[in-house]
């Protein structure tokens, strides 16, 4: 069930960054995080090759934060 309402969220709100289209840069970005006692996303993690891939997951992540 989470899983599949975070592919949700990633789809609807993932906005690929134009310097990332332009420069061809196309990577999988890794987000790991556990979640806390109360159901909270806690220590967010992101690894990548490029930092503004990195950004544009961040950005998402912290949209989940604030639902």
């Amino acid at each position: 069930m989470f899983s599949t309402q975070m592919q949700k969220h990633i789809q609807k709100n993932f906005r690929y960054p134009e310097v990332a289209i332009a420069t061809g840069t196309k990577r999988t970005v890794y987000v790991m995080f556990p979640s806390g006692k109360q159901g909270f996303i806690e220590d967010v993690a992101i690894k990548g090759p490029a930092k503004i891939l990195k950004i544009e997951a961040a950005r998402i992540i912290d949209q989940t934060y604030l639902k």
